[in-house]
């Protein structure tokens, strides 16, 4: 693993942050062939991860939800998830006019029931290419936790 993320060296970080002792991260494959790109979320330390989601590769990409949103001031993207009866949030907020490159307000949130149960802001430099999911893959597109959880249309 890359010791700023909990991706493998074979694979791409895009998210990945450190909070409150914890390493958040989704990988993606290295590989971009149609057979066998995938996207998986990690959390934990490289030596325990607590969660891995999903267990199996092939077909993940369907699920995960994604949501952006950009105005002149700031772009908000988010990648959401279900495990069990919990959704996973990363959220990854950029202010045009910060005076460094790294997002700001950025974390993961996990809410069960519409009721969020915790917020891990990032505590670290975050390390994110969440655009190449909307711009390469067939992600689908969500509303954003502030709008309101789940699939649109939903």
């Amino acid at each position: 693993m890359d010791r700023s993320t909990l991706c493998s060296s074979d694979e791409v970080p895009m998210f990945s942050c450190d909070a409150r002792g914890k390493t958040f991260s989704l990988c993606r494959s290295g590989s971009l062939s149609e057979a066998n790109v995938y996207v998986q979320y990690r959390a934990g330390t490289p030596k325990h991860l607590e969660l891995e989601f999903p267990a199996e590769k092939p077909g993940s990409l369907k699920r995960f939800g994604y949501y952006s949103d950009s105005s002149p001031k700031s772009t908000l993207i988010e990648v959401t998830f279900h495990s069990g009866s919990y959704e996973y949030v990363l959220y990854a907020e950029t202010d045009a006019y910060a005076t460094t490159s790294s997002a700001t307000g950025s974390g993961v949130a996990v809410f069960r029931g519409g009721t969020k149960l915790a917020d891990y802001l990032c505590d670290q430099q975050l390390r994110e290419n969440l655009f190449w999911l909307q711009d390469n893959i067939g992600i689908p597109i969500v509303k954003g936790f502030h709008e309101g959880l789940g699939i649109v249309g939903q």
